[in-house]
C-alpha cells in the first residue's frame, strides 16, 4: 500500500492555487513591449505653447469677464489636447459631452447624496458608463463630477465653468493645432 505524503498533497493544492494567482499577478509585468520614445523638442515645444496660451487665454478670459471658465479638470484636458490631439479621448464630442456629462452627474448625486465620499464614487463610477454608453469618453470628466459634488454645483455651474469651458477648450485646441503644420484637429466634430 502506498502511502501520500503530505508534503506532496500540499504542494499540489498550492499550485492549484498559485496558477490563477500566477496568472493575475504575471499580468503586472507588462506584456514586453517598449515605452513610446520621446518625442522631438520642438514638438514638444508646440505642445508646450499651445498648453500655455489655452489656458492663459481661458484664465485671461474668465478674469476679464468676471465669469467662473476655469476648473481643475481643465488641466488634465488641456494636457490630452495639446499632447495627443488625434486621441479619440480628445475629439470635441469627447471634451464636451464628457464634461457635461460629468458635470450633470456630479450635480444630481451631489444633490441626493452630499458631499460624501459615496457620492463621489458613485458620481465617477455613473460618469464613466455613461460617458462609455454616450461614446464620449474623456477621462477628466471623471474629476468634473467629483468639482461639481465639492462646489455644491447648482445649474449655473454647469453653464460656467463646465459648458462654456469645455466649448472655449475645443476651439481654442482647433485653432491652435490647424496653425500647426502637422496637426490636424478635429478628427470628427461629433
Amino acid at each position: 500500500m502506498t502511502r501520500t505524503r503530505p508534503w506532496r498533497v500540499m504542494r499540489y493544492r498550492l499550485a492549484v492555487v498559485r496558477r490563477p494567482l500566477g496568472r493575475y499577478t504575471g499580468k503586472f509585468s507588462g506584456d514586453g513591449t517598449r515605452p513610446p520614445e520621446r518625442p522631438p523638442w520642438h514638438i514638444i515645444l508646440i505642445s508646450w505653447i499651445g498648453a500655455l496660451v489655452s489656458l492663459g487665454t481661458l484664465g485671461w478670459l474668465a478674469q476679464s469677464t468676471h465669469a467662473p471658465l476655469v476648473m481643475a479638470p481643465f488641466g488634465a484636458s488641456i494636457v490630452l489636447l495639446y499632447a495627443h490631439p488625434d486621441s479619440v479621448l480628445t475629439q470635441p464630442r469627447n471634451v464636451i459631452g464628457g464634461h457635461m456629462l460629468g458635470g450633470v452627474i456630479g450635480m444630481l448625486t451631489g444633490m441626493a447624496l452630499g458631499d460624501t465620499w459615496l457620492a463621489m464614487a458613485l458620481a465617477v463610477a455613473t460618469t464613466v458608463a455613461a460617458m462609455k454608453a454616450t461614446q464620449s469618453v474623456h477621462p477628466p470628466a471623471g474629476a468634473t463630477a467629483i468639482v461639481c459634488i465639492q462646489a455644491h454645483a447648482g445649474w449655473a455651474f454647469l453653464v460656467a465653468p463646465v459648458l462654456a469651458g469645455s466649448v472655449l477648450l475645443v476651439l481654442a485646441a482647433a485653432v491652435y493645432n490647424n496653425a500647426v503644420e502637422h496637426r490636424r484637429y478635429p478628427r470628427h466634430w461629433w
